[in-house]
């Protein structure tokens, strides 16, 4: 286990003694790099080193496909190119320290930097230093000491400590996490068009901020505590799976979103403006009476929206208090869900349900719509079969408007009045409900005045 230093004197072959202080690196010898060489290092052997250290190196050590295992401290301050090979590895037990001095050339994938320090935690400095590849593959904790920024990342196992620090990727190798943990407000930029993938839950819990004008795919369930940013979420093979947190008024945008399914921990939690391109919105809980209020509007095109409780006896509400609903199918409590049930809350203004509002077979009876002052319009049947029509009060005059072959059936609106507007009446209806053939009075902002 001795220590050698880089001259390059005969080459720039790493695999050669002329071109070592000693001789060529054996196994566990510790490595330097420095002043005293401006010779290029062609790495051509892959082994495991006790350490490395380049300070002051003004070669560049192209990587071309090998692998160096270094079991203790990795600290780079120089110039590593991937020669032209995406596969080349710093595989790192110990802590990695990268210097404000250093630079990776890009000429394929890049470098990939490998936190595997299976047997004690470490930490990782980056000194804003970009163009690598990030990659977590051990049982143990690896402490992000920095602000880190790269062109992706790739988790297996171990536990991630952001440590109150973010993390940018700015590549299109993209966002991969399959297993471990992410801990300490762990913040994920994502700034370069790029697949993601974080179906190991709760593997990344942190919030995902999607730079503007850059374009994700999710290629698989891509799990996330709050989601945030000006970006657009393509369709791919996956969805958006948030869990925990709220969604503080992010927009999805795009010819194509996805499906966003908040998993709600939480007793009370926000969720903001939210326009899907005819993808669903699929809200659950889990464990007790929850609910989340919308600040602002929900649209979704001809997608659907689905409230309900996976937890037995329990009920998740959504409240969209004054902001708008437009989507097309709207189920409140399904039968897969155990015997939980769903409430959907409608303020005063207006609601556009292109297709059904119903229950999808639910096992659960104490199911509600909760309707205030609002006009209610509805493409297809709106069922209450175990929804139960509530806040209808004298003073919230309700409007039912129908949009095509819009029916009205099974409803009880315990008693209270109830306009339906050019609607077939379905039959058992509460006898309160009125339906006639004309359009509302004045506009729909002016809902609740008059009958």
């Amino acid at each position: 286990m001795a220590t050698t230093t880089w001259t390059g004197a005969s080459s720039s072959a790493w695999d050669l003694d002329g071109n070592w202080s000693g001789s060529k690196p054996a196994a566990d010898d510790t490595v330097i790099f420095g002043a005293g060489s401006a010779v290029d290092c062609d790495l051509d052997a892959t082994m495991q080193l006790a350490a490395i250290t380049m300070t002051g190196y003004t070669g560049t050590l192209n990587m071309s496909g090998e692998i160096l295992t270094i079991t203790g401290a990795t600290v780079l301050d120089g110039t590593i190119d991937d020669g032209g090979d995406s596969t080349g590895e710093f595989i790192c037990q110990g802590a990695i320290t990268l210097t404000a001095g250093m630079t990776f050339a890009k000429t394929a994938g890049g470098v990939i930097i490998d936190c595997d320090n299976d047997g004690a935690p470490a930490n990782i400095t980056t000194a804003a230093v970009s163009n690598f590849v990030l990659q977590m593959n051990a049982a143990d904790t690896r402490t992000q000491i920095d602000e880190v920024t790269c062109l992706g990342f790739a988790m297996t196992s171990g536990t991630w400590d952001a440590n109150n620090q973010g993390m940018t990727l700015n590549g299109t190798t993209g966002l991969s996490v399959t297993g471990g943990t992410a801990i300490n407000n762990m913040v994920m930029t994502l700034d370069a068009d790029m697949d993601i993938d974080s179906n190991s839950y709760p593997a990344y819990a942190g919030e995902m901020v999607i730079a503007d004008g850059r374009t994700v795919t999710p290629t698989a369930r891509v799990c996330v505590g709050n989601l945030s940013g000006a970006g657009n979420i393509a369709a791919g093979a996956g969805y958006i799976y948030m869990r925990s947190y709220a969604n503080n008024g992010y927009t999805l945008t795009g010819a194509n979103a996805v499906a966003l399914d908040v998993e709600n921990f939480s007793s009370s939690r926000t969720i903001g403006a939210v326009t899907l391109t005819n993808a669903d919105l699929d809200l659950r809980s889990f464990s007790a009476n929850r609910a989340i209020t919308a600040t602002g509007p929900i649209s979704l095109g001809t997608g659907d929206l689905i409230i309900a409780s996976r937890s037995a006896s329990y009920t998740h509400t959504f409240d969209l208090d004054a902001y708008g609903l437009s989507c097309g199918d709207v189920v409140i409590g399904y039968a897969s869900e155990s015997t939980g049930s769903g409430v959907l809350a409608l303020g005063s203004g207006t609601h556009s349900i292109s297709g059904d509002i119903d229950d999808a077979n639910a096992v659960n009876s104490q199911n509600a719509l909760a309707l205030q002052a609002c006009y209610l319009e509805i493409g297809a049947t709106l069922d209450g079969d175990n929804i139960d029509m509530t806040d209808v009060t004298a003073d919230n005059v309700v409007h039912i408007q129908g949009a095509g072959d819009g029916t009205v059936t099974n409803v009880n609106t315990g008693g209270k009045i109830v306009h339906c507007h050019n609607c077939t009446d379905g039959g058992s209806n509460d006898a309160a409900m009125t339906f006639d053939e004309h359009t509302p009075p004045g506009s729909k902002s002016l809902m609740g005045i008059g009958i």
